[in-house]
């Protein structure tokens, strides 16, 4: 159980010293992580939705955000939190968010600091009362008491859950045992599933994909219908049953299912212990809490294509803070108007729960969710819809797994040759040779240059005499060669001087000097060919003494064995070098595939070298990859539940029936959402709407209490006369097994609270002005136009009064025990013929669905009988036909409504449940046909039910048409060469 501490302070988090390198561990191992200032933004979020959840042990504290956990311990000034570690949420933190946490809220809320001297003054991490408040948690002290009436609705709730199984168990004692002619185990067909059977039916049964069935007298072997194809019913046992206990021909009965009983009762007691996920819920249901106060309001991009009631409702439910009701009359667009609630409410990070009394229901809105949105289908895979199959867990497992392995195939082939035995690792080891033996020639050839370098000085140095005089020569001669030039040089500038100057004033001084400088001009240049030649002489001399010292450098023994090794080296050097290139090119597309910016520079030693030492690091890394990639996608052979529950986990909408929702094989049972959407609110059972409603803190019930209830009247007075005397007052007990939890809230305050859909675009306008005049006070405005199908009728309402024949003809018959409760039912043989008919003509016009529905389960058999004759296709029939509790939420193009009573008393039985005809005629998309005997029906003796069945006539022959029997038999077989 959770439970609250506001603080005063604001808080402040500084990660530690170790934070950075676990964080990058963490992401190292490919998790993806919230940045420091995402993980304060997002503490902030939840600070201002309800609080941050917390848990304590003697290591601190770990705050859990949406899909991270972070770990904090308090600072030693007590002025901030430690951020230590952050991590996606594992299975240890899920258990205890199960358990329950600790949910922190305050009011300055929470800031992010790289250092603790950057925390502000006025900061505090207050962990005294942290710790006082989780001790007293963990102590478990009593909650504040309850006042006495919540206790005695929870006690009403126990007696209604009973009374609830009593009246299914009474429902399912209905049906028919289901003969069986062959048994077959299915293993074939499933695997090795030993518990699975198909049964071989002498006839189809009424029962769908769901239900609980049992070995007559063998109540031990029960399982789920888990198909119907033809005369085979496929039955999932709930353990491996031995095929010899199973009786080769015998008979299967519906069993009653103990499972919702307890997931009930588990709802209750969460609601009267206070662990609902909203703790204000008991009191929103008990006492009508007000629940006008907004919901904080967060910013959301307003979907497009929704009316006016549409765009109402869904601005309410993103700002109710406890429960909001949404009423939502057939064809009002409720389903679409769910979708959009949905997907705002996902679009500023809210977790929904979509739920409802039927699969259909919940189905219904799961495939218009739109595909960015992570949606998953909880529940028996039998009973989810082939169009949302595919978000079902075991499909988005296969698929998870599918794509995972297809995306990891390349690269875990890519990374296979770095395992242990890989192709990588044998040309890396050979490399590893190769450039050791790159290492080894060179420091030889080192070696040996240094031992020719010391003989050669050693040869050097028997000659050093003669050298160092060549050397002298070579130097002096230079030198002097050098001198004379320059002397040449500025001589010869001098002369010029004077020559240029030998026509002035003083021409006869310059004269005079220019003869004298031409004089010394042919001494220089004489003693500077002189030097030229000396110079020439000193160099040759030199190089005399440079090949007489290379002369014997060769012919020094010690010379030749140094010149020697050099070229070994070199030698073994260059061979080392190709092959070690060989490995580097062969290495190198191994490694571009697997890592990112890998270079190679396979033409020299160093390229080589610097291949080598990056290799020396990533080659382990690489293997350890290949070994834990390869572990992966043999884990993923067999992922047990854990990719199940993540799957679950991470999902943005769960879909799941109000009972499946608190079963734990689906998953969610130890789940709370942000918002649980209910559809078809006003039809469920309030201890079933009860099991959602725990597991969110707010609700969203979508429904329409003008429809049928989740108990009718005669149900409930069958059970109470059965039960007379039990401890609960029988007023208050037919109230909440006949009032479901949308009703009881509406009428609360007298739909004040609530917001209507108004606008609808399914029935044909006849159809629904009647509709909204009768049970909508003229509210319902409709938004689409009709036309006949056919010219067998000129309205799309058609109302065929069946009084024209004789009484005796058109008369009701009666069938002892074949509806609830073992009770009378009544079928109608006329009014089968008709309907039979008709259903001929309908069936052969191209894609159009139609339905058969009656009030009684005996009229319903005698209907499916004879159209299965005469269409053939037993299953459209039974997906066609039947009482209007199966069609309801339902819709189709053309609805037959036959009212199977007729007698000269007037008794109209259970018809007088005036929300039967309402369902009963607002499935129809284009085409309403009503048929029965009006002169019964307008003077029954149920005075509400006879003034209805007036108007109802009435309104016919106003806004559509009203035929006899005989005269729509005529049209028939004047029509009889098709449909037009």
């Amino acid at each position: 159980m959770d439970t609250s501490l506001t603080l005063s302070a604001r808080l402040a988090l500084v990660p530690s010293v170790t934070y950075a390198q676990k964080r990058r561990a963490t992401e190292a191992a490919g998790h993806v992580l919230p940045g420091d200032a995402e993980i304060a933004w997002e503490l902030n979020r939840l600070n201002a939705d309800g609080g941050v959840p917390l848990s304590r042990d003697d290591r601190g504290i770990r705050v859990y955000l949406r899909r991270h956990v972070c770990g904090l311990f308090p600072s030693a000034r007590g002025d901030a939190w430690m951020l230590t570690f952050v991590a996606p949420l594992g299975l240890r933190d899920y258990k205890d968010l199960g358990r329950g946490v600790l949910r922190v809220r305050t009011a300055p809320g929470w800031i992010y600091c790289p250092t603790l001297p950057a925390v502000p003054s006025g900061c505090r991490n207050s962990d005294d009362e942290l710790r006082r408040a989780w001790a007293a948690r963990a102590s478990g002290r009593s909650p504040a008491a309850r006042p006495a009436h919540h206790d005695q609705f929870c006690d009403m709730l126990e007696a209604v859950i009973e009374a609830g199984q009593q009246l299914e168990e009474a429902r399912q004692n209905a049906e028919a045992p289901i003969a069986y002619y062959a048994v077959e185990s299915a293993g074939e067909l499933r695997g090795t599933a030993a518990g699975v059977y198909v049964f071989r039916l002498h006839r189809r049964p009424s029962v769908r994909p769901g239900v609980l069935v049992a070995l007559r007298d063998l109540d031990d072997l029960r399982g789920t219908v888990d198909r119907l194809d033809g005369d085979a019913m496929t039955v999932r046992f709930a353990t491996t049953v031995d095929r010899a206990r199973i009786p080769s021909r015998g008979e299967l009965v519906v069993s009653s299912n103990q499972i919702v009983q307890k997931v009930q009762r588990a709802a209750v007691a969460a609601l009267r212990s206070g662990e609902a996920a909203n703790p204000r819920l008991l009191s929103v249901l008990v006492d009508q809490q007000d629940r006008s106060s907004p919901a904080p309001s967060r910013v959301v991009v307003p979907p497009t294509g929704l009316d006016t009631d549409q765009q109402r409702a869904l601005d309410r439910a993103l700002s109710s803070p406890d429960l909001m009701l949404l009423l939502g009359p057939p064809g009002t667009g409720k389903t679409t108007t769910i979708v959009e609630i949905a997907r705002a409410l996902v679009a500023r990070g809210e977790r929904v729960l979509i739920s409802s009394q039927t699969n259909t229901a919940v189905d219904n809105a799961l495939e218009r969710m739109p595909p960015d949105i992570r949606s998953v289908r909880v529940g028996g895979e039998a009973r989810i819809s082939p169009r949302v199959s595919h978000l079902s867990v075991s499909a988005l497992v296969t698929d998870v797994r599918k794509g995972i392995l297809d995306q990891t195939a390349v690269p875990a082939a890519d990374l296979s040759a770095w395992t242990a035995t890989g192709v990588a690792v044998a040309w890396s080891e050979r490399l590893s040779t190769e450039v050791a033996g790159i290492g080894t020639a060179t420091a030889q050839r080192t070696a040996a240059i240094r031992d020719r370098d010391a003989a050669l000085a050693t040869v050097r140095d028997r000659h050093a005499a003669r050298t160092s005089a060549a050397v002298d020569a070579v130097r002096r001669t230079r030198e002097e060669s050098r001198r004379l030039t320059d002397l040449l040089a500025t001589t010869t500038a001098s002369k010029d001087r004077a020559v240029e100057r030998s026509h002035g004033v003083l021409g006869f001084y310059y004269r005079r000097r220019t003869r004298r400088l031409e004089d010394a001009l042919g001494i220089v240049s004489d003693s500077v060919r002189a030097a030229a030649l000396a110079h020439l002489a000193a160099q040759r001399e030199f190089t005399a003494v440079e090949d007489m010292l290379d002369r014997a450098g060769r012919a020094e023994p010690a010379v030749r064995a140094a010149l020697s090794a050099i070229a070994v080296a070199e030698t073994s050097a260059a061979a080392a070098f190709g092959r070690a290139k060989e490995a580097c090119e062969a290495l190198y597309p191994l490694l571009a595939v697997c890592l990112s910016g890998v270079t190679l520079n396979s033409a020299s030693v160093p390229g080589i070298l610097a291949f080598h030492r990056n290799l020396t690091v990533w080659l382990p890394v690489l293997g350890r990859r290949a070994v834990l990639l390869d572990q992966w996608r043999c884990l993923l052979a067999d992922p047990g539940d854990d990719l199940n529950h993540e799957l679950v986990r991470y999902a943005d909408v769960v879909g799941a029936t109000c009972i499946g929702a608190g079963i734990a094989r689906n998953l969610i049972a130890d789940h709370t959402f942000d918002v649980a959407i209910i559809d078809e609110a006003a039809q469920i059972a309030l201890p079933s709407t009860l099991v959602p409603l725990v597991r969110a803190r707010r609700s969203v019930l979508v429904g329409d209490h003008h429809q049928l209830p989740p108990f009718v009247d005669e149900e409930v007075d069958e059970w109470l006369n059965r039960n007379a005397g039990r401890e609960h007052e029988p007023g208050a007990l037919r109230g909440l097994l006949t009032i479901s939890a949308f009703e009881r809230l509406y009428r609360g305050d007298r739909g004040r609270g609530a917001v209507a859909l108004l606008q609808q675009r399914r029935m044909p306008k006849p159809v629904s002005d009647f509709v909204s005049r009768h049970f909508y006070d003229d509210s319902l405005l409709t938004r689409c136009e009709r036309s006949p199908i056919t010219a067998l009728f000129t309205s799309c309402l058609a109302l065929i009064d069946t009084s024209d024949l004789p009484p005796r003809e058109r008369a009701e018959q009666r069938r002892h025990g074949s509806e609830t409760w073992h009770s009378v039912g009544y079928e109608n043989p006329a009014e089968a013929r008709l309907i039979v008919d008709l259903v001929q003509w309908y069936a052969g016009l191209p894609d159009r669905n139609w339905a058969v529905i009656v009030p009684y389960r005996a009229q319903a058999a005698h209907l499916r009988l004879r159209l299965t004759s005469m269409l053939g296709d037993e299953r459209q029939v039974v997906d066609s036909v039947g009482t209007v509790d199966a069609f309801q939420g339902g819709e189709r193009d053309i609805v037959l409504y036959g009212f199977t009573r007729s007698n000269a008393e007037g008794n109209v039985g259970f018809l007088r449940e005036l929300r039967r005809l309402n369902v009963a005629i607002t499935r129809a998309r284009h085409q309403l046909v009503l048929i029965g005997d009006f002169r019964t029906l307008r003077n029954s003796r149920d005075a509400g039910f006879a003034a209805l069945a007036a108007d109802l006539y009435r309104h016919a022959v106003d806004h559509g048409e009203v035929q006899s029997s005989r005269t729509t038999r005529a049209r028939l077989r004047t029509l009889s060469g098709g449909p037009s």
